[in-house]
């Protein structure tokens, strides 16, 4: 698959643990070796204004997609190119549209949405970009135990488990996105 923008899905916080900052910071590099660029939600404050201003100053092609909600001025400035919308449903959609994979780093009730919308889009064949989840620290344990009990309950098929994937290495996470056999959506 040639991926030419992975979208991160993140804090706008920093979080508690230091290791968030250290493994976002590790992330960024891994994209950077790739020459992989960013797609992000448009913040500069928490996990998210970490990856993106690192990425910018190491010569990565940024792409910034905010809602007019929360722009403050001189945003566009922080990224090489910026995007305004009108409402959090389009701002994922365009975050979609730009993207080539996803990667889902630690953050709120945000970052576990655009999981859950990206996912759902996956399973129903809305989209055929990989998605993977980067574990640090067991930040996501509990949400694979959701997840492999909504299998147990029937919720979820068991033939389609393989379609989410967790890991705590970044070296794993890059090598999925990379090895990754892109499949059109039966709905795209």
């Amino acid at each position: 698959m040639d991926i030419k923008h992975v979208a991160v899905f993140c804090g706008s916080n920093l979080g508690n643990d230091p290791a968030f900052k250290t493994e976002i910071i590790a992330l960024a590099n891994a994209l950077l070796e790739k020459e992989w660029g960013l797609v992000y939600g448009g913040g500069h404050r928490g996990l998210m204004g970490e990856i993106s201003s690192y990425m910018l100053q190491n010569g990565a092609h940024t792409i910034g997609v905010s809602p007019k909600r929360f722009y403050k001025a001189g945003d566009e400035e922080k990224s090489s190119e910026f995007h305004l919308v009108d409402t959090m449903h389009e701002r994922k959609a365009m975050m979609y549209r730009l993207s080539d994979a996803f990667i889902i780093f630690p953050g709120g009730i945000g970052t576990l949405d655009e999981y859950a919308e990206i996912s759902t889009w996956h399973q129903i064949g809305f989209s055929g970009k990989p998605v993977a989840v980067l574990n640090v620290n067991g930040f996501f344990d509990g949400l694979i135990a959701q997840i492999d009990h909504m299998i147990e309950c029937g919720f979820i098929k068991e033939e389609t488990r393989g379609e989410y994937f967790f890991s705590d290495s970044i070296d794993e996470i890059i090598n999925y996105l990379s090895e990754y056999e892109y499949v059109k959506g039966k709905w795209e």
